[in-house]
């Protein structure tokens, strides 16, 4: 038995399709499994990572799971998590992290909060494996209303980076669920193309059959934006060195996805053609 956690989310539920393909027999947390809307092969329970009492039963005969947290969030997440896992018969976890683990930056709440977390589930001494892709490419998402409207994009400028499919990242996932040996413990995964956020929106334009242009926001409005959504944790101008910086650790294509998983990662392109509805 496998279960997932954030299993109605971005990542959550492409995986539970691909893990539904492979033939594997999935349990899926979520807090209202009434709206889940998750294949009928697979088991919904209740429970919430914010309350311990929820956990014990929707942990009972698991092998394996997928852990995700909310964050930057609450610590208690990952903490509630590994202490119900101490009383399981659960042997392997793959956690979805972030890259911004590698790079230490004081201040950044997302990579300090993925490190806390990576901590509490290597302490249980289970085997544990982090994905750990950089940007997503549903962040373009945050896009839409602007498109719908007009022509013009404003947004948080970001240095070139490779950014992700949701899709894959929740396939590395999948992958590293399902095999018999993983040799590391880390897999920081990246997209096949360099983009800027000038670059996502030529491109979006390109498949949409418009000229779009792009205009960076100001330091000051990105961090507001940040702080707003971030729940105000940490220096969202730490978060933005981190993150949209000259040095990110994602700025390029690694490769490190094509091997673990045998198949090219999707471009930004691609994604923007099975999106496009979202922009009309």
């Amino acid at each position: 038995m496998l279960l997932v956690t954030g299993a109605t989310g971005n990542v959550g539920r492409k995986l539970v399709d691909f893990l539904v393909q492979s033939g594997e027999k999935i349990r899926a947390v979520s807090r209202r499994p009434e709206t889940a809307a998750l294949p009928q092969v697979v088991e919904v329970v209740k429970a919430d990572l914010l309350r311990p009492e929820t956990l014990g039963a929707a942990l009972t005969g698991v092998d394996r799971i997928f852990a995700l947290f909310h964050l930057p969030g609450d610590p208690k997440q990952a903490v509630n998590l590994a202490n119900a896992l101490a009383r399981t018969s659960v042997k392997g976890i793959v956690m979805f992290s972030s890259a911004t683990v590698q790079r230490v930056v004081k201040g950044d709440a997302i990579g300090e909060d993925h490190r806390r977390a990576e901590a509490e589930l290597r302490a249980t001494g289970k085997l544990v494996r982090f994905v750990r892709p950089g940007t997503l490419m549903f962040n373009s998402l945050g896009w839409a209303d602007q498109l719908r409207s007009g022509d013009l994009v404003r947004g948080m400028e970001i240095a070139p980076a490779a950014i992700m499919d949701e899709a894959d990242v929740a396939r590395a996932a999948a992958v590293l669920l399902t095999m018999n040996s993983v040799p590391q413990e880390s897999y920081q995964i990246t997209g096949p193309d360099s983009l800027s956020a000038a670059d996502q929106v030529r491109i979006l334009g390109e498949v949409l059959n418009r000229k779009l242009n792009f205009e960076p926001i100001p330091a000051t409005a990105a961090a507001q934006f940040i702080s707003e959504h971030t729940q105000g944790a940490g220096d969202p101008y730490a978060l933005m060195d981190n993150a949209m910086g000259p040095n990110v650790v994602w700025a390029r294509p690694n490769g490190v996805y094509e091997a673990l998983t045998g198949l090219k990662p999707r471009s930004y392109r691609q994604w923007a053609q099975a999106h496009i509805d979202a922009f009309r």
